[in-house]
């Protein structure tokens, strides 16, 4: 073989194996460059992650004590929703009239002289039984359309007008009570069957200064 041609045919050989060696090294060192880039990308990620941090160790700061219950104690009359309801037999004032609840019934059925009302099915009436004393300087015609009844969950009953013409044979809602001289009504109320009655909020004038406050007490 001619000296000439030999040279070219081994410098083309050891320029191939010098790329392909060049390639292979190159290939393998970016192998693992991204290798370590990567166990460097999850070293990173462990040591944010806040659920590999340890729990914080509890501190002597009395802020961080948890803050007392209520005791739930009681009013001194043993109701703590209403502490100033007044006791059944004693008066209480709407401004305007001197206010005594003096009895409670419950009942499904009303029968008057002239008519009749029947509560709806799983309900009744609870039928308050007041003394009403004008208070005032002048003549007063009682008008019950401000009371409500207050069970024990909070939720408020206006009186049910039906019923109220039925028990109210002596049309005392129709006529004037003088100064110092009491009438009494049954003001009835529509619940629940077995509702839990608190309070009572009586008042014998529409639109009056407010309402007296009286514990419904029952047997």
């Amino acid at each position: 073989m001619d000296r000439t041609v030999w040279i070219a045919a081994a410098s083309a050989v050891a320029v191939a194996l010098a790329l392909v060696f060049g390639f292979g090294a190159g290939w393998f060192s970016h192998q693992q460059y991204l290798r370590e880039s990567i166990e460097s990308a999850f070293e990173d990620f462990d040591a944010a992650d806040p659920a590999q941090e340890s729990p914080a160790e509890p501190t002597d700061d009395p802020t961080d004590e948890p803050a007392e219950e209520p005791d739930g104690s009681e009013s001194p009359d043993g109701n703590d929703r209403w502490p100033n309801a007044t006791p059944m037999g004693e008066s209480a004032s709407d401004g305007t009239w001197d206010i005594t609840l003096t009895g409670v019934e419950r009942t499904t059925h009303i029968s008057g002289s002239y008519s009749n009302a029947t509560a709806a099915a799983g309900r009744e009436f609870v039928v308050l039984e007041a003394e009403l004393t004008n208070a005032s300087s002048g003549p007063q015609t009682p008008d019950v359309d401000g009371c409500e009844l207050v069970d024990a969950d909070g939720n408020r009953y206006a009186y049910d007008l039906d019923a109220l013409r039925v028990l109210d044979e002596n049309d005392v809602l129709y006529y004037d009570v003088n100064p110092g001289a009491t009438v009494t009504v049954s003001v009835p109320f529509d619940v629940a069957e077995g509702t839990e009655v608190d309070v009572a909020l009586m008042t014998g004038v529409w639109g009056g200064p407010g309402r007296a406050e009286l514990a419904v007490e029952e047997d």
